[in-house]
């Protein structure tokens, strides 16, 4: 386990957790569908997107055959939207937050995990299309070990 990034594993778990969520779905423009790593070009509004991440070791001591392997990961999902409000966009990551924010999330290989908000940055404004439209980033910190803590 000590060479697996545990970033893959976190980012399934929680597209998992999103798009089994009636609330959440009903937010998007093409329901489960509107959750990607990566919109692709044309993907309509409104969506969510899970990636960018980071990842530090987050170890416990002890021999080889011991569970000791864990990380302490960031990982942003962002509400992308042309509403001609913020509000649809705040109510969706706030959905999102209420999620994730110290509920449990299976991620599989990781007996333990932890998460919570480690911050929500301010809203990004752009134009797409020649239409305005918005990001609003949500990062997670999510503690995962191999044994339970």
């Amino acid at each position: 386990m000590p060479a697996a990034l545990a970033l893959p594993a976190i980012q399934t778990a929680i597209v998992v957790k999103l798009k089994a969520d009636a609330t959440t779905i009903a937010q998007l423009s093409a329901g489960a569908a509107s959750v990607f790593n990566t919109a692709p070009p044309g993907a309509p509004f409104r969506y969510l997107t899970v990636g960018k991440g980071t990842e530090q070791p987050d170890h416990t001591m002890g021999p080889d055959g011991l569970l000791k392997w864990g990380a302490n990961c960031t990982i942003e999902i962002a509400a992308r939207s042309q509403d001609a409000s913020d509000l649809p966009l705040l109510t969706l990551i706030g959905r999102v937050k209420a999620l994730f924010e110290g509920q449990p999330l299976v991620v599989t290989g990781y007996g333990s995990v932890i998460v919570g908000v480690d911050s929500v940055p301010a809203i990004v404004d752009e134009v797409v299309d020649n239409r305005e439209t918005r990001t609003q980033p949500l990062i997670l910190r999510v503690i995962v070990h191999e044994g339970t803590r």
